[in-house]
């Protein structure tokens, strides 16, 4: 990795990114639609890959009308490397290497362990977790090269913390956050000048959280898609590391550090172990936890 200044160990925030070139994955709904539409609002140039062509294409229109340019799409299958290589030279082609890398594409399945096909592990896998590594390891080289760039990492309040129905993707969340952290390392070992950012929302209301309750709601409440776009639009723009709402998840690292017999009570308190009992959110959705 090539040297450059980073005087906060995260990199320096861009601050602006009109003429900037925002790689977003799932962004035919959700998040990715609304961050597409905010950044392109802010003259950045959208790149969006999704497989959901249709929601692809509806967000296209949204974006075109938002900014007045046609954003870039790319179709994507994110559990095939030969479908990301693909996507890849198609972006630099049209593109050329984001400034901006947003690993949102995320899949859910909400059931037991003892009820996930084997197929249905890998692919969680393979989207949540392989995908935004792969990604960072193509797109990264660039950023290093221009000594400036953001790899912004959507993770989950699941990330945190274990969740019953929600083994895999939980797994896959605590190392997409841990890959974000070992990643800031590598950059402040190489004193380079790109940021990093993990996002860690509790359940969005993009309409995948369907029948996930929140016991408590003024304290752990489902919080709005347009919240959670505005502080992950701000992390990049200020250089903030972490991003973690509503406020109550900023203190789950601090618990874990408790043992099972002080934590297991409070995550019964709060119904954490009860929230997916009437989960009907669609289990094939792209990034229903943020």
């Amino acid at each position: 990795m090539p040297a450059g200044p980073a005087p906060d160990g995260n990199g320096a925030a861009m601050t602006r990114v009109h003429g900037r070139t925002v790689l977003i994955t799932g962004a035919a709904s959700g998040l990715g639609r609304l961050m597409a539409q905010r950044f392109a609002g802010l003259g950045a140039e959208p790149v969006l890959w999704d497989m959901d062509e249709v929601g692809l294409e509806a967000t296209e229109t949204l974006v075109e009308r938002e900014s007045g340019r046609p954003p870039t799409t790319v179709t994507v299958d994110l559990t095939h490397t030969g479908d990301i290589d693909a996507a890849v030279a198609r972006t630099r082609s049209v593109a050329g290497d984001p400034h901006v890398l947003v690993n949102n594409a995320g899949i859910i399945t909400g059931q037991w362990v003892t009820e996930l096909s084997d197929a249905q592990v890998e692919q969680v896998i393979r989207v949540n977790t392989v995908a935004p590594i792969l990604l960072t390891k193509r797109f990264l080289p660039a950023m290093l090269e221009r000594n400036a760039g953001h790899v912004v990492t959507i993770a989950s309040a699941a990330a945190l913390t274990g969740v019953p129905r929600l083994t895999t993707y939980c797994t896959t969340k605590h190392a997409v956050y841990g890959f974000d952290d070992a990643l800031r390392h590598e950059l402040r070992a190489a004193n380079a000048n790109v940021a990093t950012t993990v996002v860690c929302p509790f359940w969005v209301n993009t309409g995948f959280s369907a029948g996930v309750k929140t016991r408590w709601a003024w304290l752990l409440p489902i919080v709005e898609p347009d919240d959670v776009v505005d502080r992950i639009v701000a992390a990049v723009l200020r250089g903030r590391r972490r991003v973690s709402m509503p406020w109550l998840i900023k203190t789950v690292p601090a618990l874990r550090a408790l043992p099972p017999k002080v934590t297991d009570p409070i995550a019964d308190l709060l119904g954490v172990n009860t929230m997916m009992e009437d989960f009907t959110g669609r289990a094939d959705a792209f990034d229903p936890m943020g």
